[in-house]
């Protein structure tokens, strides 16, 4: 990790995310909103270095003999590794950041570190002055000598996100390496923040720069941590810390520069269905302030109505919108079903972010004019990413309804923060509906997203209302109706304890969509391997699973539906005169979603959900049932579980459901909700016992 968030400096925002069009991208809003492309950076660069200095600085941290001697981490025994020293330096006025670090190797795994990975943006900064060595046990060192390579990582249009690599020499168990560098920028900062405008109460222009991240939490213990930021002078400066506690935090200097030092701090571990990283890592972010920020709400207002400037130019000449709204509804329908309508309407027009990915010269060769309002998207019959969605706000304000833009925070990647005052944090959009004194919120830009649904990420987030009176807005949480997966089978069971037959899947609400999304460029064979994927994590070990049709992949309001053969061997447990079967069988391969008997972070799935199981198992010849699993019913924290096993002529039938209503749960409600998957984990195992008859005595 290193001082700068380089992906929130750089913050390539897709048309989608940001703009309502390709119109309303670019430096216009990017400016208007604060997103520059990264902090300042020298008018000349230096040249990227191929093979750093042959020797050792002599500014190098001395050695103490007892980190040589170290064998583990005292504070957090088994580690792999752990940062001894680490300091980031973030110098404004210099144009630069460097960087530092120290680190201890104590086993085979450890070693990985000795792979040094640099990520930068091209176009933005040069990574120069690149030294590393290794300190053996014996406390001599191998100075680093070789050569650094360049590798792309991400290529945005005409930025690249690259990283310089390079490895250590001579690493070993119980080594200490160490390696810095700096990151010089390449172009000059905004005059707003070199030269801050006296603020006065008459302007209404704001803007915010993002300065400097310090990422203090990496995926490895760190025992001690400097950090230092020197702004420019005289800009408006602000921060906001996210420590463990009130008391670590940056501490302003005499120089008007900003330190921080943190000691024994813990790392960043992954434990499973967690909130995004961006939530969880302990960081400082600083940003420059323009214009006059009297508070978070202020601030926010502000953004939305700047934005709202821009975005009303695309909504602007509307005739036609209205016209197609007026033949669209009709007078006696219910705002519901003029809202259906409209919406239906919306996504009718040529949607060119759910087609494949085409190329520049493929664009000009269709000849495609760029949508200019929401009258040329329905002129032209085609739309580009958020389009849809301001055609949607222009058809519903034609049909009476107060709608507009709302710019949140996906929380796929991060929670909006409005102490925060980044307008980087609003990565996604949707449509604010007003419908008398509740707001609803659409999507109809999303491809296939139903009327009534919201993409999970854009649930239970916050964000700005882009309108003239612009405001922080909330997004209702998911509920688990709105996401059911729905399995029906129909097996035999064979005398040697193997089962076969037929499986049908219905998936619905936030599953249907995420199928659709995730198979939408994949062929038909493609969409069977990630079918028979999934079907083999719910059924046991050594499954023989192939699909035999699926549906819905192309449709808006259609469930997916597929239906499998299988073929389970060994399922039942064999005794002379009796089988055992699990009954749960299509979910019986499923494991404890939350193994860890303790969690340091909260639980975090994408949304809540419904699993309804119905399994029809026909008797082998020559047995019959006798004696079946009690019903179960239990709940836990927003949660509940059911199944019940029946007979029904020769079939052993069962019907299970499992109701998870919560999808954030704070550590204190661990154990419970831990628990509550143990309990559905053990009772689906439950077996049915069948015995042979007299008549057909068993092989």
């Amino acid at each position: 990790m290193t001082g700068r968030n380089f992906l929130a400096q750089y913050c390539p925002c897709t048309e989608q995310m940001v703009s309502p069009g390709r119109a309303l991208a670019g430096s216009v809003l990017l400016a208007l909103l604060g997103l520059v492309l990264a902090a300042p950076v020298a008018p000349e660069p230096a040249p990227h270095p191929q093979a750093p200095a042959a020797q050792g600085s002599a500014n190098w941290l001395p050695i103490d003999p007892a980190d040589i001697a170290l064998k583990d981490n005292p504070r957090s025994p088994g580690s792999h590794a752990m940062i001894l020293e680490r300091e980031v330096i973030v110098d404004d006025p210099g144009r630069y950041v460097s960087e530092y670090t120290r680190m201890k190797i104590f086993d085979e795994e450890g070693k990985d570190n000795a792979n040094v990975e640099i990520p930068y943006v091209d176009s933005i900064e040069d990574v120069v002055e690149i030294e590393a060595r290794t300190i053996n046990a014996d406390g001599s060192f191998v100075p680093f000598q070789g050569q650094v390579f360049d590798q792309d990582i991400v290529k945005y249009k005409k930025a690249k996100y690259r990283a310089k690599v390079f490895t250590l020499p001579e690493v070993q168990v119980g080594s200490i390496i160490e390696y810095k560098y700096k990151f010089r920028w390449k172009k000059d900062p905004p005059e707003a923040i070199t030269k801050p405008a006296k603020m006065t109460y008459t302007t209404n222009y704001v803007a915010s720069f993002r300065a400097a991240s310090w990422i203090v939490q990496t995926d490895l213990y760190l025992r001690h941590g400097h950090f230092v930021f020197r702004p420019f002078p005289k800009a408006h400066l602000q921060f906001n810390a996210r420590m463990r506690t009130n008391q670590e935090k940056p501490e302003g200097q005499f120089d008007g520069s900003y330190e921080m030092h943190v000691k024994d701090f813990p790392a960043y571990h992954d434990e499973g269905h967690m909130p995004p990283e961006d939530a969880l890592r302990a960081r400082v972010d600083f940003y420059y302030l323009v214009g006059p920020v009297f508070s978070h709400d202020n601030f926010w207002f502000h953004v939305g109505s700047q934005i709202a400037y821009i975005s009303e130019s695309f909504l602007s000449k509307h005739k036609r919108a209205d016209r197609v709204a007026a033949e669209t509804v009709a007078a006696g329908d219910t705002p519901e079903v003029k809202l259906k309508k409209l919406y239906a309407r919306a996504q009718q027009v040529r949607f060119l972010t759910c087609e494949r990915s085409r190329t520049g010269q493929e664009l000009k060769q269709e000849h495609l004019a760029e949508n200019k309002s929401v009258d040329d998207v329905l002129e032209h019959g085609y739309a580009f990413a958020n389009e849809v969605n301001y055609l949607f706000i222009a058809l519903a304000r034609a049909a009476g309804f107060d709608a507009s833009p709302a710019l949140v925070s996906s929380r796929s990647d991060k929670f909006f923060l409005p102490s925060l005052l980044d307008p980087g944090q609003l990565n996604a959009n949707v449509v604010m509906v007003q419908k008398g004194a509740d707001a609803v919120y659409f999507d109809p830009a999303t491809c296939y997203c139903p009327y009534g649904v919201l993409p999970w990420e854009e649930t239970w987030t916050r964000g700005v209302r882009i309108a003239t009176n612009a405001g922080i807005v909330s997004v209702p949480a998911p509920v688990s109706k709105d996401a059911i997966v729905e399995r029906k089978a129909r097996l035999h069971l064979g005398a040697d304890g193997a089962l076969e037959g037929k499986l049908e899947v219905t998936f619905q609400g936030q599953y249907a969509l995420q199928w659709k999304l995730s198979a939408r460029n994949e062929d038909t064979a493609g969409r069977r391997n990630e079918l028979q994927d999934a079907a083999k994590e719910w059924l046991p070990a050594g499954s023989k699973v192939e699909v035999r049709t699926s549906s819905g992949w192309d449709s808006t309001d259609d469930p997916v539906r597929a239906e499998f053969d299988v073929k389970i061997p060994d399922q039942a447990l064999k005794t002379q005169k009796r089988l055992l079967l699990p009954v749960a069988v299509t979910i019986s391969g499923e494991t404890n979603p939350l193994p860890f008997a303790s969690r340091t972070y909260p639980v975090y799935f994408r949304f809540p959900h419904q699993e309804t199981d119905e399994i029809r198992i026909e008797f082998p010849a020559g047995y019959e049932l006798e004696a079946l699993p009690k019903p179960r019913k239990f709940d836990g924290p927003s949660a509940n579980y059911e199944m019940t096993s029946t007979q029904e002529g020769k079939e052993l039938v069962t019907k299970r459901k499992m109701v998870v209503d919560g999808f954030y749960y704070e550590t204190r409600f661990y154990t419970g909700i831990r628990m509550f998957f143990s309990g559905v984990i053990t009772d689906d195992k439950d077996r049915a016992v069948f015995k042979t008859t007299s008549a057909h005595p068993a092989q």
